[in-house]
């Protein structure tokens, strides 16, 4: 006669903590190996990003650079130009007046090495406010002849508002030619293209929470 074979209770338990451990083991080794590859795919994603953020930022930078280099360009070749007229003594008022107009510059002034303003394109109501210290503070190295040219930059207008791109050019005698245009277009176009811009169109992105660019002395530019 054959026996029965009864399996023990604790053999099946056995059994199916076995079983258990084997799926849950399975089910977690499979979890982390798709975290891993999850975070490996956003890594990379986010490398490519950055190496997109860097390259459109270098080419916005170049792009405001090569504008920034023909205002130079043109002031200075006007500033040039004007410098042969003074030295012709073609130089007035009117004639100033009607050059700036025709090359679509702000304004013209001619100052002596005392720093006095004697020709202008323009009839300044706010001359007397502009002291011949001030004048001297920023043109002293033409004044000096340590510079025959000198590249002002944007400044802010003194009296109305706005911004001004400014070069400066020498006469053979040191006087010095200033010639300014609005620079509101030149700033306007720097902030559509610039670095805090792209940051922010980044962030744009509902899986990107917040974008920043930083050196050690702190933040250059963020999204917000």
């Amino acid at each position: 006669m054959i026996k029965n074979f009864l399996i023990q209770p604790r053999f099946l338990i056995s059994i199916f903590v076995v079983i258990v451990i084997v799926v849950f083991t399975s089910a977690w080794i499979e979890l982390n190996q798709s975290k891993k590859e999850m975070l490996e795919l956003l890594e990379n994603e986010g490398d490519s990003l950055l190496e997109t953020i860097l390259t459109s930022s270098r080419n916005a930078l170049l792009s405001y650079n090569r504008i920034e280099e023909e205002v130079k360009k043109r002031l200075l070749n006007n500033a040039n130009t004007i410098k042969i007229m003074e030295e012709k003594g073609m130089i007035s008022d009117s004639f100033l007046e009607k050059y700036a107009e025709e090359n679509n510059i702000y304004r013209i002034n001619i100052f002596n090495t005392e720093g006095e303003k004697i020709y202008s394109s323009h009839k300044d109501i706010h001359h007397k406010y502009l002291s011949s210290d001030t004048v001297k503070k920023y043109l002293y190295p033409i004044f000096e002849g340590k510079k025959d040219t000198l590249i002002i930059g944007i400044k802010q207008a003194r009296f109305l508002g706005g911004q001004r791109y400014a070069i400066a050019l020498s006469t053979k005698d040191r006087k010095a030619i200033v010639l300014n245009i609005n620079a509101d277009e030149l700033l306007k176009f720097r902030n559509e293209i610039g670095f805090g811009v792209l940051l922010r169109n980044v962030t744009q992105n509902s899986q990107i929470i917040y974008t920043v660019l930083q050196n050690k002395d702190g933040i250059i530019a963020a999204s917000g």
